[in-house]
């Protein structure tokens, strides 16, 4: 019986990094598309998707941190106070990037992107309540966290 609780618990608990690994690979990779695509004014429906999609990665990637204690308890142990800076810059536009991507979606006072555009400062902040207090300090003051 205890070799059957300790193997469910391995498999769940590999399951678990396996999906938090690509969840965080999916936000580096739509990151990528949106920034290759976001230049193109103006948008169409293949530029409006991957904005989107980058966005709705980011939020759900915060949710997880929140909603999961291993998923926070792993992010903890992945980084370090001097790797948070690179962290950032691998799954967070610049802000220049983000103001670039907002100028590009209002069109005659009108805001065509999804609604996530609007929301970027709020999956930081949301990513960042995740960290330990030392992982934070490095955050707030790291440029590519800003």
């Amino acid at each position: 019986m205890k070799l059957i609780i300790l193997f469910s618990l391995i498999i769940s608990t590999s399951a678990f990094s396996q999906s938090a690994t690509e969840l965080i690979d999916a936000v580096v990779l739509s990151k990528k598309s949106a920034i290759a695509t976001f230049k193109s004014i103006p948008y169409r429906d293949k530029e409006y998707i991957a904005v989107k999609n980058y966005f709705l990665g980011l939020r759900d990637y915060g949710e997880q941190l929140g909603s999961s204690g291993k998923a926070k308890r792993r992010l903890n142990r992945f980084l370090e106070p001097k790797t948070v800076s690179k962290f950032c810059q691998d799954i967070f536009i610049t802000k220049s990037e983000w103001e670039l991507m907002k100028s590009n979606c209002t069109k005659n006072g009108f805001f065509l992107c999804s609604d996530e555009v609007m929301e970027f400062s709020a999956y930081k902040l949301q990513i960042s309540t995740a960290l330990d207090s030392d992982l934070l300090s490095s955050f707030n003051s790291s440029a590519t966290c800003k």
